[in-house]
Parts: C-alpha cells; structure tokens; sequence
C-alpha cells in the first residue's frame, strides 16, 4: 500500500502506536490531514529536497550559474592560448624571415 492510499485515520492510529511504544509524550500525529496528504505529493519532495544537484527549485537555479562560471573561467584560459599561439607563429614567422636575409 502507497502511503497516499492510508486513511488518515489509520495513519494516526499508526503514529499514536509506534510513538506509544517510545513512551513519547505526543502520541497525537503532529499533522492535519490536509498537511499530510500535502507531504506526500512529489511537488512537496522536491521542494524539501535539500542537497547538490537535485532537482528542487534552488538547485535548479544555481547550477547554470556556476556552469556558467565554468564556462566563462574556459573561455578566458582558451582566449589566453589563442594569443600565445598567435604570439609564437609571428615570433617564427620573424625568425624564419630573418634567416632569409
């Protein structure tokens, strides 16, 4: 059985069992009906999910960002390669030419 498919009555009647046995001092089950069955949906997992790269909101909207960082922190090294091959072909092309004089 799924747990969205328990009565909420059965539910409560569960917790009330399970926490009676740890002599806890609440042995009524700490949410509504409507809270309960609002923390089973997979909206809910997500949202409350906490940790790297998941899929809930936060993570989502930080990932591109640092991805993005990567990105440009690449680009940069790449740009700074690019001018050193550059640099390096004209200082051969000046030696090459220089040796035909």
């Amino acid at each position: 059985m799924k747990p969205a498919d328990i009565p909420f009555d059965v539910v409560q009647r569960i917790y009330a069992e399970a926490v009676g046995k740890f002599n806890f001092e609440r042995t009524q089950f700490p949410l509504t009906q409507e809270q309960y069955q609002n923390s089973l949906t997979a909206q809910n997992m997500l949202a409350s999910s906490k940790g790297l790269g998941g899929p809930q909101r936060a993570e989502v909207v930080r990932m591109p960002g640092v991805e993005k960082a990567k990105l440009a922190k690449d680009a940069a090294w790449l740009q700074q390669q690019r001018q050193k091959l550059a640099q390096a072909f004209a200082n051969l092309d000046r030696i090459f030419y220089a040796l035909g004089q």
